[in-house]
């Protein structure tokens, strides 16, 4: 009898000799061949990894398959930043915002947390019109974001200029000064901190494009915390080159408007003003307007307007003046000083119009007989939450007053005053400073001779030697008694508000009573020495909704006032606190 020596058996327990493998030894099907092309697998293993590294064969070669296929425009490798007409040189201009995605069906949760996000349309006017935003490379990254997804969704046309060529999205920044002479951007000690900025190595993009415009945003570090000096400084040679790069980017457009990365700006206010009070096809410069010495120009903050004529006559007819006031600029104080002096060169002045362009922001402003029913254009020195909270304001307010018929379609200060200010004012508010200006009621440090026991009265005023301090005491024995005891005592202050006839509002610290005759709306008193050195705050609310019904512009709206404890109790809650329902 012969003998069959044993089959091995597999880790699975299976014997070599089982049907199973003799089918693979057979060769039967593609497990078998691949069985065959893989002989280094015969081994003492045996099944589980010989199954493994099949299927791994298969993996790889499905994967070959499904890439060879893929067209150029699925790999999608060279999505560009900006768009580029067909020229070597770099456009300045921004790509189109991207299109919303398709409706959706609304759920409850999309109620409560997606607002409404539905794409505002640009107003009328708005692709006649570019708008330049201006910032620095210590704080675009802190200022401009915001921009991006709020002011510029309202503007075709925008561009955004700093000191140092960067990418936010795809969104790119624009070096304004690197055309400046040379023997200024590379040994200047004002342009310290251009250079400075320039040693941080940067990543390189990925597409050509992208090359060309590296990001300034190295492995941890920010610009922003270098500790960089000098910006101010800087900034004074940037308002020029914009004027110029900005036109030729966009040449020939009715209004070339700018602002700086920490205003805002009423896109529809501004258009609808601009196209209804002055004509682009004429030379205006249009601001509010400051003065340096007896120089008069408009504040760049609170941003201003030039027309199409007035851009073209500078950058256009005298090209030569874009580099001539550089050296100027060393020694003066302010780039839209500087500019100013470019268009007066060119035959422009200033348009004044203060008030309606603001170099304050929106709780700094003043409600009174010379503003309520005016127009609003812009603010500034606004946080990024400003920024958000004006921009949801003003696409209410732009449906809601076109659905109304109501102020011209104008966004007004009373349009303001009834959002930011009316449903919060009360008649006492601890730590808070209103920015009240007007009277300031506080004694004078008391001069040689006289003393708290023994102060000066009107006899005395010829023997206070120092000018200044017989000024004081001149005002201070003016004071009423009320108005004397409002320095020591709050609820004298408010009682001084009430008894002038005028004033609208107060606040009081220890030694300091001042009172106001317009309406501001002010911010949370932060002082460091505490509670009891911070200012307390208080309006007139009854002598502020008879001045405010006396508005023309107050006809058809509500007449009534929240009251006082809806009010305090809105802001209690506002602040996070909560209260149980009575």
């Amino acid at each position: 009898m012969s003998l069959t020596p044993p089959s091995p058996i597999s880790p699975m327990g299976m014997s070599s000799g089982s049907p199973f493998f003799a089918e693979k030894r057979r060769g039967g099907g593609i497990l078998g061949r691949l069985s065959a092309c893989l002989p280094f697998l015969e081994n003492r293993h045996g099944r589980f990894i010989r199954i493994m590294a099949i299927a791994s064969v298969i993996l790889f070669l499905g994967s070959i398959w499904s890439f060879s296929r893929r067209t150029d425009s699925d790999l999608n490798l060279e999505e560009p930043y900006i768009d580029s007409p067909a020229t070597d040189a770099p456009s300045l201009t921004n790509p189109p915002n991207s299109p919303p995605p398709p409706p959706k069906e609304k759920t409850e949760f999309d109620s409560e947390y997606h607002p409404d996000n539905t794409p505002f349309p640009p107003p009328e006017g708005a692709d006649d019109a570019v708008l330049v935003i201006k910032t620095g490379s210590q704080v675009v990254w802190q200022r401009l974001p915001v921009h991006l997804v709020t002011t510029t969704t309202l503007t075709p046309n925008y561009l955004v200029f700093s000191d140092l060529t960067e990418r936010i999205g795809n969104v790119v920044i624009h070096d304004c000064l690197k055309d400046v002479k040379p023997n200024l951007r590379e040994a200047h000690k004002q342009f310290q901190i251009y250079r400075d900025a320039r040693k941080v190595k940067p990543f390189p993009g990925f597409t050509e494009k992208e090359l060309a415009i590296p990001s300034s945003r190295p492995f941890n570090v920010e610009i922003s915390k270098m500790d960089l000096k000098g910006g101010w400084d800087l900034d004074k040679y940037k308002n020029v080159p914009i004027l110029y790069q900005s036109y030729r980017a966009f040449p020939d457009k009715k209004w070339y408007i700018f602002i700086d990365a920490d205003s805002f700006l009423f896109v529809g206010n501004t258009l609808r003003y601009l196209n209804a009070n002055y004509d682009p096809t004429k030379p205006y410069y249009i601001g509010s307007q400051t003065l340096l010495g007896e120089e008069l120009f408009a504040h760049g903050g609170t941003g201003y307007a030039l027309s199409g004529a007035a851009a073209k006559l500078a950058v256009v007819d005298h090209p030569e003046l874009e580099h001539a006031f550089e050296e100027y600029a060393i020694n003066h104080c302010c780039g839209d000083h500087v500019l100013s002096r470019v268009l007066d060169k060119v035959g422009v002045g200033l348009s004044y119009e203060r008030g309606r362009m603001q170099g304050e922001p929106w709780y700094g402003i003043r409600w009174d007989d010379n503003t309520w029913c005016s127009k609003i254009l812009t603010f500034h020195h606004v946080s990024q939450g400003d920024v958000q909270e004006l921009w949801e304001f003003e696409r209410h307010m732009e449906k809601t007053l076109k659905e109304k018929k109501r102020n011209d379609g104008y966004i007004l200060y009373s349009d303001l005053y009834h959002r930011f200010a009316r449903p919060f004012l009360t008649s006492l508010e601890p730590q808070w400073d209103n920015l009240s200006n007007d009277k300031w009621l506080e004694r004078p440090g008391y001069p040689t001779g006289f003393s708290m026991e023994k102060p000066p009265i009107e006899a005395d005023l010829p023997k206070i030697q120092d000018e200044e301090q017989r000024k004081k005491w001149t005002n201070y024995l003016k004071f009423s008694e009320v108005e004397k005891a409002a320095i020591d005592d709050r609820g004298k202050c408010e009682e001084a508000c009430q008894k002038s006839g005028s004033c609208l509002q107060w606040k009081w610290t220890a030694g300091k009573c001042v009172l106001n005759n317009s309406i501001i709306f002010g911010q949370r008193d932060t002082n460091p020495e505490g509670e009891k050195k911070a200012w307390w705050s208080g309006w007139n609310l009854e002598r502020i909704e008879s001045v405010r019904k006396s508005m023309s512009c107050e006809t058809d709206l509500d007449g009534s006032f929240p009251a006082e404890e809806k009010r305090k109790k809105d802001n209690r809650q506002g602040a996070g606190d909560e209260e149980e329902d009575n």
